[in-house]
C-alpha cells in the first residue's frame, strides 16, 4: 500500500511522467513536455524541504482524501503524529488502523473562553472577531457580541465560575431582555446563530492527548460549516499557543485540514502555516478550490499535490501555481495535464524540483477495518464490544460483517460461543494457537483476574501455564482444560506446573468436572462457570485455601 524506505523517506505513489524541457527539433526547441518517467517512487523527504506544509487540491471524487490517507498513515508509521478535522467522516478507517483516539466535535470540545490571550479584553476582542468573521456579521452586532461576552467574563469572575458558551447565551439572553426593538432583533439572530455551539452536555476535550498522540475529530455532526470553522479555529488557536509554550517537539506533528477553503485567510492559520517548522508542525491542507485556501498556506507549502480541476479559474490558477511561468509553453502543458487527469493521477510540485505526474494508489479500507478486528480480537473480543467499536470508528454494519467473514475464511480470526456465567456470548479470537474454546476462555480468565485486580500475564504456551497470575508475592499457574488430551498427558502437564508454581488451579467447562476429579491431589479444580462469578474472597479461598 505505502512504503517507507531505508533513509525515512514517504513512499506514496507512483511517478509515470516528468515535466522536461525538449532539445532541437528540426531546428526549433520543442519547449517542456512530459517525458515518461524511468524513477517510479517519489520522495516526501520533510527533513529536506523549506517546510513541512503540503497542499491537496482537485475536484470532488478525483482522489484528494484517498492521497491524504496514504500519507498520513505513511507519516504515522514513520514516527509522526497527527490530527485529523474530518468533516465528512472519512477517516475513521485511519483511526481504526493507526489505534487513534476518535472524537465527536458534537460532544467534545475545548473551552473557547480558555482559547487565547491571556487579558480578558483581549479575549473577548479575539473571540468576537473570531465569530464576526464566521457567521459574517456586521459592525452592529460585532460591537453588542463584544459586550454580551466582555460582561459574560465579568459576571463568572464575581461568581467564581469558568465562563463557556452556555455563560454567554446567558448574557445575551440577559442583554436582549433589556434591548430595544433593533438591538433585540440583532442579538436574536446572534442567539440563533450561537445555539449550535451551546451545548451543555459536551465534555471537554482532553487536549494533551490531542497534542501527544493521534486523534481524529469528527465534525458532521455540527451543524452548519460556520460552526465547524469556529471549532477547528478554537483548536488550532490551543495548538500554537501550546507550540508556543512547549518549543521544538521531538516527533513531528501534522494538522490535517479536509475542505481548508473553509477557513479563508484566518490569522491563525497563518501563523502555524509560516512560524510551523521551527516547531516541527506542519499543516496538510486539502480544497476543492485552491483559490479559497489561506493565502499564507499557499505560499509556505513544500509540495502541491494536484488532481484534476476543470472549473476554468480553479485550473488557470493551479495551473500558474505549479508552473511558475509561461516560458517556452509551460504553462499549457500543465494546464493540459492537470485537466485531463484520471482518477487517482496527480501532477506534483515539489519544492525546487520539476512537477511529475504520479499514480495514487487506492487506499484499502477493508484491509484497515481487518486490521483493526485483528488487533482488539488478539485477547478476544465479544460481539457486542466489536459492535460498539464499529460505531466508535464509524464503520457500517456491512462492511464489519464482510470483514469478519472474510477474515474467518481466511483462518485469522476464530470465534467460540460461551453459554453461561458472567460472559456468556459469542467471542472472536485472532492469533489462535490452539482450539477457539480454549484461547477464548483462556482470554476471558485473564480479563477476570484482571477486574479483581489479580496482576496475571497471559502466557497460552506449550512450555507454561496458560495463564500466570500473582498474588501475595507468589506465582500461580492457571490451565485450561478442554478435555481434547489424554488424562496421561493432562496429569504430566499439571504435575510439571505444580514442580515450577505456588499453586496450580484447573479451569473446565462445568461438563467436564467430573472427567477432571482425578487431578484434585495436585490442583484446585474449578469449572469456568463458578470462576467467572467468583469475588475476591472467593479467588483468595480457590488461590490460598
Amino acid at each position: 500500500m505505502v512504503n517507507i524506505n531505508n533513509n525515512g523517506e514517504s513512499e506514496v505513489c507512483r511517478i509515470v511522467a516528468r515535466l522536461s524541457i525538449g532539445g532541437l527539433y528540426f531546428g526549433r526547441s520543442r519547449g517542456w513536455h512530459w517525458k515518461k518517467s524511468m524513477i517510479f517512487r517519489p520522495r516526501m523527504d520533510f527533513n529536506s524541504m523549506l517546510n513541512n506544509n503540503l497542499i491537496i487540491t482537485g475536484s470532488s471524487g478525483s482522489g484528494k482524501s484517498n492521497a491524504c490517507k496514504l500519507i498520513v498513515e505513511n507519516l504515522s508509521r514513520n514516527g509522526s503524529r497527527f490530527l485529523v478535522f474530518d468533516p465528512h467522516g472519512e477517516y475513521s478507517g485511519i483511526a481504526g488502523r493507526l489505534n487513534a483516539k476518535a472524537y465527536d466535535a458534537l460532544e467534545s470540545s475545548i473551552n473557547l473562553f480558555e482559547v487565547g490571550s491571556s487579558s480578558e479584553y483581549e479575549k473577548s476582542a479575539e473571540l468576537a472577531q473570531l465569530f464576526k468573521k464566521a457567521f459574517r456579521l456586521g459592525e452592529v452586532q460585532s460591537s453588542m457580541l463584544f459586550r454580551c461576552i466582555r460582561y459574560t467574563f465579568y459576571i463568572c469572575r464575581k461568581k467564581g465560575k469558568e465562563p463557556g458558551m452556555h455563560e454567554l447565551i446567558y448574557s445575551i439572553r440577559a442583554f436582549k431582555e433589556q434591548a430595544d426593538k433593533s438591538e433585540a432583533a440583532a442579538l436574536s439572530s446572534l442567539l440563533t446563530r450561537l445555539s449550535m455551539l451551546g451545548n451543555k452536555d459536551r465534555k471537554n476535550l482532553d487536549f494533551n492527548e490531542v497534542w501527544t498522540g493521534n486523534t481524529v475529530l469528527a465534525l458532521s455532526r455540527l451543524h452548519g460549516s460556520e460552526a465547524q470553522v469556529i471549532y477547528i479555529e478554537s483548536i488550532l488557536r490551543k495548538i500554537y499557543s501550546s507550540m508556543l509554550e512547549s518549543g521544538r517537539r521531538s516527533e513531528k506533528f501534522y494538522i490535517i485540514i479536509d475542505e481548508a477553503e473553509k477557513l479563508l485567510d484566518t490569522e491563525i492559520l497563518a501563523r502555524i502555516a509560516a512560524e510551523g517548522r521551527k516547531y516541527s508542525i506542519g499543516i496538510i491542507a486539502i480544497a476543492q478550490r485552491p483559490k479559497g485556501l489561506c493565502r499564507s498556506i499557499r505560499s509556505n507549502s513544500a509540495v502541491s499535490i494536484c488532481f484534476q480541476q476543470r472549473e476554468p479559474e480553479e485550473l488557470n490558477y493551479l495551473s500558474n501555481l505549479v508552473a511558475g511561468g509561461n516560458e517556452a509553453n509551460r504553462f499549457v502543458e500543465v494546464k493540459k495535464a492537470i485537466r485531463n487527469l484520471g482518477k487517482g493521477f496527480a501532477v506534483i510540485q515539489k519544492s525546487g524540483e520539476e512537477p511529475c505526474i504520479a499514480r495514487f494508489g487506492l487506499y484499502d479500507e477493508e484491509a484497515n477495518i481487518k486490521q483493526l478486528i485483528i488487533e482488539r480480537a488478539r485477547s478476544a473480543i465479544s460481539a457486542e464490544e466489536l459492535s460498539a467499536l464499529m460505531e466508535a470508528n464509524r464503520i457500517k454494519e456491512g462492511e464489519l460483517h464482510g470483514a469478519l467473514e472474510a477474515l474467518e475464511r481466511e483462518g485469522v480470526l476464530k470465534k467460540h460461543e460461551v453459554e453461561t456465567g458472567r460472559f456468556a456470548g459469542l467471542w472472536y479470537i485472532s492469533g489462535s494457537r490452539n482450539s477457539s474454546e480454549h484461547d477464548v476462555i483462556v482470554a476471558l480468565i485473564s480479563r477476570k483476574l484482571k477486574l479483581l485486580g489479580v496482576r496475571n500475564y497471559l502466557y497460552n504456551r506449550p512450555f507454561g501455564p496458560d495463564v500466570i497470575a500473582y498474588a501475595n508475592g507468589f506465582a500461580m499457574a492457571i490451565e485450561y482444560e478442554t478435555g481434547l488430551k489424554s488424562a496421561e498427558k493432562s496429569f504430566e502437564m499439571i504435575r510439571k506446573r505444580a514442580m515450577h508454581y505456588r499453586k496450580v488451579v484447573l479451569v473446565v467447562d462445568s461438563r467436564r468436572i467430573e472427567h477432571c476429579s482425578m487431578f484434585s491431589g495436585i490442583s484446585s479444580i474449578i469449572s469456568y462457570q463458578n470462576f467467572f462469578e467468583l469475588e475476591k474472597p472467593g479467588l483468595s479461598n480457590l488461590f490460598f485455601g
